[in-house]
This record gives C-alpha cells, structure tokens and sequence, in this order.
C-alpha cells in the first residue's frame, strides 16, 4: 500500500546477523499491523547478504532500508534511527521479535490520550512458553527508586516513544553504553517524564542463547554499574568507587562480593543520604532498602548457601520495619496469577 506523506510512528529496527526465519516473522509482524500509517526504518549494520535479500523482497512503500557503510552496533544505529525518523512516535522493534499486530494501535491509543507519558511499553510473551515478561509499576516514586538497584521498567522491543518529548529534553541512547542500553535511556527519561506500561501482550519476546552469553557478560556488568552509580551520584553526590559499584549492583542477587558490613554500611549511607537530601519520599525509601536486603538475604541463602544478611543488625531492623512475607508474597502472587491470567486469555482467543 501507499504510505502517507507524514507517518504518526516511525518503527526503528536494526539487523545484524539475525536468523532469516525470524527475520521474516519480525518484519511481517510490523507490515501487518491493524494500525497502518507508519514508517519503517530498518537499518543494516553490515549484516549478512542473505537478511539484506531478505528485507529487499518486500516492496512496501513504508520500508526504508538504511544500509550503514561500517558497523556501529546497536546503540548508535539506534540513534541514527531517531535521527531519520518522522513520525510524532518511536517503535521500537527487535529483528527476532513478533509483534501482535494490534501493537500499534493500543499504544497509539494510550500515548494519545496521555501526551506526557514518555515512553509506553507493554507486557512481552516469551515465545514458545508460558512465561510473560511484565512490569508493575505501583507508582511514579517506588520505581524510581528500585530502578536505582535495578532495571524493572519494561522490555525494550515493547516500547514506544513520545518522539517530541524526547528531544526536547536531548535524550538519546548513550553512546558509551554498548550494552543495556534501554536501561539507560529509561533512567534518563524517568528523570524528566514519565514511563508507563500496557496491560497487555504486544510482543512474542524470543531467547536464544546468544542473548543469555550477553545477558552474563562482563561488558553487561560493566554497563549496568555505570547505570546504578548515575543514580547514586544523584543522592549521595560523591565519587563512587569500584568497590562500591560492585557491591551496589550485587544486592539483587544476593552473591556478596564484600564483606556483609560494607553491605550494611552502603544501605545505611543511602537511607541517610536521602533523609538529608529528601531525592525520594523517606518512609518508601526505607522500606525498598529494607526489603531489598531481606531478598538480598533471602537469595543468599537459597542460590548461594551463604547466610551472613541474617548476621546484621540491618536485618532485623528491616524485620521489624516492613512486614516483609506478606509484601514479598503479594508481588510474588500479584505476578503470578497475573501471568495465569493473560497466558489463559491468548489461549481463548
């Protein structure tokens, strides 16, 4: 079909290397969509012959195939695709990923009706299984702060992007991050607007194993610690050492890389830090600190059979400040019926 002179979505995807077969289904997913007024900027970084003859059979008008002369990996021929793109809203696309195709058009509808959200995303189902990938959001101040230990916003192909409100506030991808890069840019759009999450499927999310090898990179670990300590900067406005950087970004997992008292100690810092600075509302902040040491503890004795947060006089301060099983479970149960819910839904249709 004809595209329109002005496309309201620019769907940015970039190809490196991807599996022809799911190549297909990706771009398929996008030109099938029940919403149709969008552009389609698919940029090669030097990927193989066979993905370019690919992408070059489909003849619709909305195609716009950028063939980069070197490769510039992701992050910056992600920024080359905002840059191009003409439409009020950004989609972002993986080229192994499907979208359901009314995507578009129940995120079309949502940002329309909230100009300032930022970014949008939704649920993702993990191809072949009945897992889904999802976001709870309780409110704007308790994601702010758990994105501060962790990246919980929402899968990256999932997302549409207020393009305007992006550039206004000179957001893109930062180039000096080569891997997490949505981590990135979800921490600098936070910062300035606000992030939100459908309660729906749009994404069929595939996992291979290329992705679980970067998932446990040390160029991931790196990346995601340069993340977690711009956050900190912001409430402890002091360099923040190696040392520190290591520990902050081990408190999820529960694997210690430091003595249990320089745990302590870093979770007491950020609590009086944040009294003093009042970055986030102070009875909320303490009881994230307090629950993120109790899964802390609690995953250090399941996954790694090491039982030193119990040790600490912070745990038993975080027992007897937050009533920590019914909190835990009530996330826990949350997600699960939840998923029960949505994989029982897809089923039906």
């Amino acid at each position: 079909m004809e595209a329109k002179t002005i496309p309201l979505v620019s769907v940015i995807m970039s190809v490196y290397n991807t599996e022809n077969s799911y190549l297909v289904e990706a771009i398929e997913s996008i030109l099938n969509q029940t919403y149709e007024n969008f552009e389609f900027i698919i940029i090669d970084d030097c990927t193989s012959e066979g993905n370019v003859e690919v992408i070059k059979k489909y003849k619709d008008s909305r195609i716009n195939l950028i063939q980069n002369k070197n490769n510039l990996g992701l992050t910056r021929s992600l920024n080359k695709g905002i840059k191009l793109a003409k439409g009020k809203y950004i989609a972002r696309m993986d080229a192994d990923d499907i979208s359901e195709l009314d995507r578009f058009e129940k995120q079309i509808n949502y940002l329309e009706e909230n100009p300032e959200v930022m970014v949008l995303g939704g649920y993702a189902q993990v191809l072949g299984k009945n897992k889904i990938f999802m976001s709870k959001l309780e409110d704007d101040e308790t994601f702010k702060i758990r994105m501060m230990f962790f990246n919980c916003a929402l899968a990256h192909p999932t997302a549409m992007i207020n393009k305007n409100l992006l550039i206004s506030n000179h957001i893109q991808y930062d180039e000096s991050i080569k891997k997490s890069q949505d981590y990135m840019l979800w921490v600098d759009c936070m910062l300035v607007s606000k992030i939100r999450v459908l309660n729906d499927v749009v994404l069929q999310y595939r996992i291979h194993d290329q992705q679980i090898t970067i998932a446990n990179s040390e160029e991931q670990k790196k990346c995601t610690i340069e993340i977690q300590k711009k956050l900190l900067k912001l409430l402890i406005e002091e360099p923040i050492s190696e040392e520190v950087g290591n520990l902050h970004y081990s408190i999820v997992s529960g694997q210690y890389c430091s003595s249990i008292k320089n745990y302590e100690r870093h979770m007491n810092a950020l609590i009086k830090s944040n009294e003093n600075r009042l970055l986030y509302d102070k009875k909320k902040f303490k009881k994230e600190c307090y629950y993120l040491w109790l899964l802390m503890t609690l995953k250090g004795i399941v996954r790694h059979r090491d039982f030193r947060g119990l040790y600490t006089l912070f745990f038993w301060k975080s027992l007897a400040n937050i009533n920590f099983w019914p909190y835990y479970l009530q996330n826990s149960l949350w997600t699960m019926a939840k998923e029960k819910r949505i994989i029982k839904s897809i089923g039906n249709k």
